[in-house]
């Protein structure tokens, strides 16, 4: 898709969906599948974990990760783009403002940045909620069309 819709020609002509395997419908049903396949039971073991102290480095890297990660799966569902995690990231903070927060240091934590960590509980907490309103919304929005 990303090559179909952004590549650069350096010879010939541009690239496009006649000649670029480029199915949108086909990579949104994928992500939903990945939503309720992959994240939702993963989302259940976070909530039955205690969480890790933030100081220990695993957390963090569950934090930037996780909601990184399934807000990709998200952008494409939404947006019918394929986005990298920090767009992805900026994507989500737009569309779950509730969640600012908790993305904010998701995504300052992928920028090699050591925001302030709230304790451990409300990061958690903050956590599964942000993770179960992305995998909610993406799982019952309509998928966006082909620009």
């Amino acid at each position: 898709m990303t090559l179909a819709r952004h590549g650069v020609p350096l010879r010939g002509k541009a690239p496009d969906d006649n000649w670029i395997a480029s199915d949108l419908a086909a990579a949104q049903a994928y992500s939903r599948a990945n939503l309720e396949a992959y994240w939702r039971p993963w989302i259940a073991r976070l909530r039955e974990s205690l969480p890790n102290s933030p100081a220990d480095g695993k957390f963090e890297d569950a934090v930037a990760w996780s909601v990184l990660g399934i807000s990709r799966l998200h952008g494409l569902i939404a947006e019918g783009n394929l986005m990298s995690k920090t767009v992805a990231g900026r994507d989500a903070r737009n569309a779950f403002p509730a969640h600012a927060e908790i993305i904010d240091t998701a995504l300052a934590l992928r920028a090699g940045r050591s925001p302030a960590m709230h304790d451990p509980h409300w990061t958690h907490q903050a956590l599964l909620a942000c993770l179960e309103d992305i995998l909610t919304d993406g799982l019952t929005r309509p998928a966006a069309r082909p620009d």
